[in-house]
């Protein structure tokens, strides 16, 4: 990810590559198929994910995926 991150509170978007990720984006008419919130230590990102519910990953789990990120 080559993401460029000034400050923890960030919301960060994704475009996901996979089949969903593209039916996501085509039914909410959104770039993006995915958001997570950057915890304060900058490692750590909190997300919902379908069948897991709320978890923490770090960034590099997400690694070569399309990011972006606006403050929250």
């Amino acid at each position: 990810m080559s993401l460029k991150i000034s400050s923890p509170g960030v919301i960060l978007l994704f475009k996901g590559r996979g089949i969903v990720s593209g039916l996501i984006r085509l039914q909410t008419r959104s770039v993006y198929s995915h958001a997570a919130l950057l915890y304060p230590d900058t490692h750590t990102l909190i997300e919902s994910w379908q069948g897991a519910g709320v978890r923490k990953k770090t960034i590099t789990d997400w690694e070569g995926v399309d990011a972006s990120s606006c403050l929250a």
